[in-house]
């Protein structure tokens, strides 16, 4: 059960909309920011696993929640 009202979740985007854009999956762009403006970046967004590849890719994964990795199956006949 999720105790997160709906209220709230509005209230946590309005605060960081990085949340709306990752939040049916990961993310990924190729900004034009150097090594300095991107750790502002991770620092700004610590709730969130961000990944920089070698060609300058950055990956943005939703935060893991008590639900994440968990899916809905039904019970199969045997």
């Amino acid at each position: 059960m999720n105790d997160v009202d709906e209220d709230d979740v509005m209230v946590l985007a309005l605060e960081n909309p990085l949340g709306q854009l990752v939040r049916s999956g990961p993310l990924t762009f190729r900004p034009r920011m150097g090594k300095e403006e991107f750790h502002r970046f991770l620092l700004r967004n610590a709730d969130y696993k961000i990944e920089r590849d070698k060609n300058g890719y950055v990956t943005i994964y939703p935060p893991m929640t008590y639900d994440s990795g968990f899916t809905k199956v039904s019970p199969s006949p045997i």
